[in-house]
């Protein structure tokens, strides 16, 4: 049996001993004198009550007791050092900081409950926020500016970015029909529900600007399912858009995760309603990282605390 005095240094001696088979070669390699390395070997062996090395040939060779006393050596080595491998990963990992990357536009309706959410269960880590448009989080990402980036939809990842980032789906989400309980096709959504797609056609919406990804994904989605949309009254604000439907009455695509936000309560208001429409414009919400470097911990357990977050605000039952 390892006595307990006997320390993993000792035990990196005897293994070098019986690689380079010399004494004087295993002491230069563990830069001590030869006199000091062939102490350690007497006193282990006087522990031990038997020789651990023979010579043979002028070279020091395992006794069969060695070899079962060096193999002993190496898996408690082996132990020893994966136990330090994770004791300092975990250290790294109470320090670090996660850097996350979210689309200015979704950043107000996003961050703060998963800021929340992630210093509740690492009170000693940071969560960095970088704002960009959605266009150039895949090159934030990939450039290493941040580790994990908020992005929506797969397709429309840079071609020169592609190869580089993996995309992991957070779920799906659906756009929805902000309208007043004013309107015609409020009245039309009371008895089903929903709204037939068709019904759209040759009406006036509150639109975003080109800019904006969703307002890319409606006007797709129009142009697939060949609807005419008689008027766009654009905005460059999504609370701006959500008012104006408030006040004037005009019908809004959007989705529930924005509604949810400005209306915490769980309704836009006594005077508004959201309608699902169908079929549904419905695409897939996702994060982004880096495939040259693997994720910590650290940073999939706060990836797993953003699809929490985001599941919780694409819901329709508003």
């Amino acid at each position: 049996m390892t006595d307990p005095s006997i320390n993993t240094r000792q035990m990196r001696y005897m293994l070098m001993i019986e690689k380079e088979k010399k004494i004087y070669r295993a002491a230069e390699k563990c830069f001590i004198s030869q006199s000091a390395m062939s102490q350690h070997l007497a006193a282990i062996e006087k522990q031990y009550g038997c020789r651990i090395f023979r010579r043979v040939n002028n070279s020091w060779v395992p006794t069969p007791e060695g070899r079962s006393i060096l193999a002993a050596y190496r898996k408690i080595l082996a132990i020893t050092e994966e136990l330090s491998d994770r004791l300092e990963a975990m250290e790294t990992d109470r320090k670090a900081t996660v850097t996350l990357s979210i689309p200015t536009v979704r950043e107000p309706f996003i961050f703060p409950d998963l800021y929340q959410a992630f210093r509740k269960e690492f009170p000693d880590n940071y969560l960095k926020l970088i704002q960009r448009p959605m266009t150039d989080i895949p090159r934030t990402v990939a450039k290493g500016e941040a580790r994990i980036g908020f992005f929506f939809p797969k397709s429309d990842i840079p071609l020169d970015y592609d190869t580089d980032l993996t995309f992991e789906t957070i779920c799906d989400e659906e756009l929805v029909l902000l309208c007043s309980r004013r309107h015609p096709l409020s009245e039309k959504a009371q008895h089903s529900g929903t709204l037939p797609l068709e019904d759209l056609n040759g009406e006036t919406l509150v639109s975003l600007m080109p800019s904006f990804t969703l307002q890319k994904i409606a006007d797709d989605f129009f142009l697939q399912h060949h609807i005419t949309i008689r008027e766009s009254i654009t905005f460059g604000s999504i609370e701006t858009a959500i008012h104006f439907v408030a006040d004037v009455g005009t019908p809004c695509l959007l989705p529930p995760m924005f509604l949810r936000s400005l209306y915490p309560a769980g309704k836009p208001g006594d005077d508004i309603i959201a309608v699902p429409i169908r079929p549904a414009p419905v695409y897939q919400l996702g994060l982004i990282y880096s495939r040259n470097r693997s994720l910590s911990s650290l940073e999939r357990r706060t990836i797993a605390l953003a699809r929490e977050v985001i599941s919780a605000r694409v819901g329709i039952d508003i």
